[in-house]
């Protein structure tokens, strides 16, 4: 899913998974896909497979799957993408990357904003009228190698940070837009939870290559974990402040809640030291310590998803019994064969998990966050984060202070702006916080997975921000109000 809920066996870990799997696939892609490759980029080549929409019945319109190969280091990236409903020669074209670290885009695909859930125990496709492909090209990818359906080929070797996963994502996004030309060349950057790391270093992973055959038009993330220094903070607020959370009654106990301060104190310091040294030694030790320690606090019996809701037994660990129906769906042989899945799909992956935690201590690293600055500064590329506000682990807290923090040039006078109501059908379903290319949505009633609480709010969400009606964009407006008074 994301977060692995088991961090440590205490509260975080999802990696629950068989540890990454190596293969030897040159003889089964062969048989599979076509291949089309680039002399920009002589290392990768692109397997693709068109899938019948009549075969497995998620959806009619055009498919598409298959694996960036990764000649050097054997990583093999599986990706399935379903074009627009309507209109896909004009519509966008919308990468998701799925959190964990480990965990597969698949996940979304059929469980939260995919063209159809898999929510009974007959494993059948049900339909969603508030598919994000409803408008858009949607490209399902798992990454790092060893998370879904990807894998590394026998004596390989895969990304251990998020910023070496980015390098193949922007490979892989040249390649599918030379193959697949019919589609517009620009993309928007998505994802949820640990995407928060992924999102942003893969899309200024792109901006900073220069003569790149594609356009990036915005990045966009939910519920992400982007800013550990500023987000680690607010688990107490959250778990102890009813009124500032919106959750009553409080989750903690007084007990609990000095707990997780004293466990805060001790923390953040060494979430400081990983930022300014940035050593795999710092930054692991800063996850392990801070994740145990405040993490383990959490009841495991409640949804550390959605605290309005219980964890429910699930095989791969998501608290979601229904995610179940998903796994069994995408495991079924038929599938397999449709989509030309190489391997066993994986919900979350130990291994990648491990890589990015214990190894790396990419889980606390700065860079997320410090790419987001350049992405605003230096390339004035919209940026969207949005928070459901019943999920504890990203909590929608957390996403404000560290937008309220971010150094960027537009940073006072985005403290400035005032939250305004976000209505869907004249209702309201949230709140926003503009200013220039910066926006911070508040979701109501949703959870971690804000698409699969709210599909209808999420649906419309992406529509306008894809169409650049969410909010205002010019910069005179927002100083100033709709109503023409100066903000304070």
């Amino acid at each position: 899913m994301k977060f692995s809920r088991s961090v440590l066996s205490t509260a975080l870990s999802l990696a629950l998974a068989s540890p990454l799997l190596q293969y030897i696939p040159d003889q089964i892609l062969a048989s599979s896909f076509s291949f089309h490759s680039s002399n920009d980029f002589p290392e990768y080549a692109l397997a693709t497979k068109e899938i019948d929409p009549a075969s497995l019945g998620l959806d009619t319109v055009s498919q598409h799957s298959g694996y960036l190969e990764v000649k050097s280091s054997g990583e093999n990236l599986f990706y399935w993408a379903f074009e627009s409903r309507n209109d896909p020669s004009k519509d966008p074209v919308v990468l998701w990357l799925q959190g964990g670290p480990g965990s597969s885009s698949m996940f979304a695909l059929t469980f939260e904003n995919g063209p159809s859930w898999f929510n009974n125990p007959e494993i059948t496709p049900v339909h969603n009228p508030w598919s994000w492909n409803n408008n858009a090209t949607m490209i399902y990818l798992d990454q790092p190698a060893g998370a879904g359906f990807s894998y590394v080929s026998a004596g390989g070797t895969a990304a251990r940070t998020s910023k070496e996963a980015a390098k193949s994502v922007f490979a892989f996004l040249t390649l599918f837009f030379e193959k697949y030309m019919h589609l517009p060349r620009k993309i928007h950057i998505s994802g949820e939870s640990y995407a928060g790391h992924y999102v942003p270093q893969t899309t200024l992973e792109i901006l900073r290559t220069t003569n790149k055959t594609f356009h990036v038009e915005s990045m966009l993330c939910g519920n992400g974990m982007t800013d550990p220094l500023n987000q680690y903070t607010e688990f107490s607020v959250y778990g102890c402040d009813s009124q500032a959370s919106g959750v009553s009654p409080a989750l903690y106990s007084n007990e609990t809640c000095q707990q997780t301060k004293a466990a805060q104190d001790r923390c953040i310091p060494l979430i400081q030291k990983c930022y300014d040294t940035g050593t795999n030694a710092d930054c692991s030790y800063a996850t392990s310590l801070c994740n145990a320690e405040i993490l383990s606090l959490f009841d495991n019996k409640k949804n550390i998803y959605d605290v309005r809701r219980p964890c429910e037994p699930s095989k791969s660990g998501t608290c979601y019994k229904e995610s179940d129906y998903g796994e069994a769906f995408l495991n079924n042989q038929t599938t397999r064969d449709a989509i030309g899945a190489v391997v066993p799909w994986k919900a979350n992956n130990r291994t990648v998990y491990n890589d990015f935690t214990a190894y790396s201590g990419d889980w606390m690293r700065p860079d997320s966050v410090r790419a987001v600055t350049e992405i605003l500064n230096g390339y004035n590329v919209p940026v969207l984060i949005f928070a459901g506000d019943k999920d504890f682990i990203c909590n929608w807290l957390g996403q404000k202070k560290w937008l309220d923090a971010l150094p960027w040039d537009g940073h006072a006078k985005y403290l400035k702006a005032r939250e305004r109501p976000w209505k869907v059908n004249h209702q309201s379903r949230g709140v926003l916080k503009q200013f220039g290319k910066l926006s911070f949505l508040r979701i109501f009633e949703a959870g971690h997975m804000v698409p699969h609480d709210q599909p209808e709010a999420a649906s419309y969400m992406l529509q306008e921000w894809l169409t650049e009606t969410l909010g205002i964009w010019d910069y005179k407006d927002y100083e100033w109000g709709h109503d023409g008074h100066h903000l304070k």
